[in-house]
């Protein structure tokens, strides 16, 4: 975990180190609770607790899940620069696209100059449909006509 944690216990260690292992996957907190009380002994309260924390602290990511009611959770891999580009999200597979591109840059270039207004890369995702799930979706509409 970051440096800046000032605070760490074996619990939110054990919480992190599951998000760090799977860092490509996305869980609900009843997900991770049920994981890691088969590691430690810890409370399901304790673990949405320490979830938000870790949220809050940058660790993890909240995201929608499919059902717009629910909500999952990531790893933020600090090494992706995940505070220097925005984030796609699909909302049919649920894949996290981490977009570096240049007309993303000017549009965050004129929100800062033309009206003062910085954009937080970490909690901004926009969300659509993926190029496979968009696919898959033609195809299925194709062999039902």
């Amino acid at each position: 975990m970051n440096d800046r944690n000032s605070y760490n216990t074996k619990q939110k260690q054990l919480i992190y180190d599951f998000f760090a292992a799977n860092p490509d996957r996305q869980f609900s907190a009843k997900e991770v609770s049920n994981s890691v009380k088969q590691q430690a002994k810890i409370g399901e309260s304790t673990v949405y607790r320490l979830i938000k924390k870790l949220t809050e602290d940058g660790e993890i990511r909240r995201f929608s899940g499919k059902d717009v009611k629910a909500v999952v959770y990531q790893f933020a891999n600090q090494s992706e620069h995940c505070h220097e580009h925005f984030h796609l999200k699909c909302t049919g597979c649920g894949e996290l696209i981490h977009l570096d591109c240049g007309l993303v840059k000017e549009f965050e270039a004129h929100m800062t100059s033309h009206h003062g207004f910085s954009i937080d890369h970490l909690k901004t995702i926009i969300y659509g449909t993926c190029a496979n799930c968009a696919n898959k979706k033609e195809i299925k509409h194709e062999t039902t006509i």
